[in-house]
């Protein structure tokens, strides 16, 4: 049995990825990585963890990258320094923390090369992210447009500007599962079941 592995997992927004992610850590009983990246990423750089969250997950374009090098005009956070101690964060924990789950920044693409590594993808209808946005984050219809639109968008971009492919495409995803199918708890058990074939951890 392997006691040491990591699921990553990347989500579209409103899917409730984060959830399934949470969930599935508690099930586990495993460490849980997410918002304490851009707490650990912010003290790296010495700056307030609400400047790097700006920026979490996000890239500007070329001409915005043009413009302000180094980031937003105002902010002291430089995208490419930000990425690269991300990166080393994630590969130390996936070495000295595992078993964890990491959720987004690239985390599957950071981590394929190394063994004992499980890439979870949780998806859904636009219908269904709707739904959960406005019954789960309390938003009305218009917002929940909007976020979906916006979040999905910068999460993609900034996918594609560090692993040449689409957050959504199969490339690098050992398991992708549409949670409005299966729901939360049963995204869980699909990635548990899958983390006890291949480690051989019980469920």
């Amino acid at each position: 049995m392997e006691d040491k592995y990591v699921i990553t997992v990347s989500r579209e927004f409103g899917s409730l990825g984060r959830l399934v992610a949470e969930k599935t850590a508690e099930a586990l009983k495993i460490e849980y990585y997410d918002r304490d990246l851009v707490e650990m990423a912010a003290r790296e750089l010495k700056v307030d963890a609400d400047a790097v969250g700006v920026h979490d997950e996000k890239i500007y374009s070329r001409f915005e990258k043009m413009v302000y090098p180094m980031g937003a005009a105002n902010s002291p956070v430089d995208q490419e320094k930000l990425y690269e101690i991300q990166k080393n964060i994630i590969i130390d924990l996936a070495v000295n923390k595992s078993p964890c789950i990491i959720v987004g920044r690239c985390s599957d693409f950071i981590l394929r090369d190394m063994p004992n590594v499980i890439n979870v993808f949780i998806y859904s209808t636009y219908d269904k992210r709707l739904e959960n946005c406005i019954n789960e984050f309390k938003m009305t219809f218009r917002e929940a447009e909007k976020m979906i639109a916006k979040v999905d968008k910068a999460r993609d971009a900034y996918h594609r500007f560090y692993t040449d492919h689409s957050l959504a495409s199969h490339h690098g995803k050992d398991l992708m599962i549409d949670s409005g199918v299966y729901g939360v708890e049963g995204a869980v058990e699909l990635i548990k079941t899958a983390v006890a074939c291949r480690f051989g951890v019980k469920k």
